[in-house]
């Protein structure tokens, strides 16, 4: 422990005097014996079930001893259990600080860190899919066929915007994920998230070919209940052709976006 009075500092935690300046320390002793007597009781109402009680205890320790790493790790399992994956991270992580050697704080630290990132990619990906998904089928079910096609520049627009904020997070994370791995070594986490990412590119792929053929239905039935002449068909069809065409041209972007900012391990 360190001396409150003067600069001496690891001073041995039986000593009840500074070797340099001779204060009395046991006042500090006593603080930190109710410190240790706090966590026993956090960990006792843990193993009973009070998870709430046990949170309480395990603070009350810590802010009597902010060193006692015991403390800080129980507090951690206690807000992962509930659910709070940053903040438990951020009561191992100050625990790794004092045991850097420890080896079930660094494996919980590493577990945690990956959870929070695979949180972090689903509030990315998830709005962006969503809101694409979202323009295509209102644009399908509630506009007619001339309708939408006048405003097809303005859908494309909206669409090129959608792919810049895609663009944006593919970055980020890639530079994220670069770093990380510049620092650890590969583990089973790591793949599995690599998997979850093919996986929800893949159903975004499904989800836009569901669009385009909802849209495809949405143009046989207007020409089914409409009558109109050959060249008016014809017309309609090409319209249909070039609004294709720059479907799959956007597509190919999108495409080419997820290809370049797709780190693999």
């Amino acid at each position: 422990m360190d001396c409150p009075v003067c600069p001496r500092v690891d001073i041995p935690d039986d000593a009840s005097v500074c070797p340099s300046c001779g204060v009395d320390l046991t006042p500090l002793l006593r603080v930190k014996e109710l410190g240790a007597a706090e966590y026993n009781e956090a960990l006792r109402l843990a193993e009973a079930g009070a998870a709430d009680a046990a949170m309480g205890k395990a603070a009350a320790a810590l802010a009597l001893d902010h060193s006692l790493v015991p403390a800080r790790v129980l507090l951690g399992k206690l807000l992962w259990n509930q659910g709070q994956a940053r903040a438990a991270l951020a009561q191992w992580q100050q625990a790794a600080g004092v045991a850097q050697a420890d080896p079930e704080i660094r494996a919980l630290v590493e577990a945690a860190t990956h959870t929070v990132r695979r949180e972090r990619l689903a509030r990315v990906a998830g709005p962006a899919a969503a809101a694409l998904l979202v323009l295509v089928l209102a644009a399908v079910a509630f506009l007619p066929y001339r309708a939408f096609a006048n405003r097809l520049d303005g859908l494309a627009g909206q669409f090129g915007g959608e792919v810049v904020k895609a663009q944006a997070s593919v970055k980020d994370l890639a530079e994220e994920l670069a770093a990380y791995r510049a620092a650890h070594s590969h583990t089973d986490a790591e793949y599995a998230e690599a998997v979850a990412r093919e996986a929800l590119r893949k159903q975004e792929a499904e989800a836009e070919r569901a669009a385009a053929a909802a849209l495809s239905s949405e143009l046989a039935a207007y020409q089914a209940s409409h009558s109109h002449s050959n060249e008016a068909y014809d017309q309609a069809w090409a319209e249909v052709a070039a609004l294709r065409r720059q479907v799959e041209e956007l597509q190919r972007t999108v495409s080419a976006i997820r290809q370049s900012g797709d780190v693999r391990p």
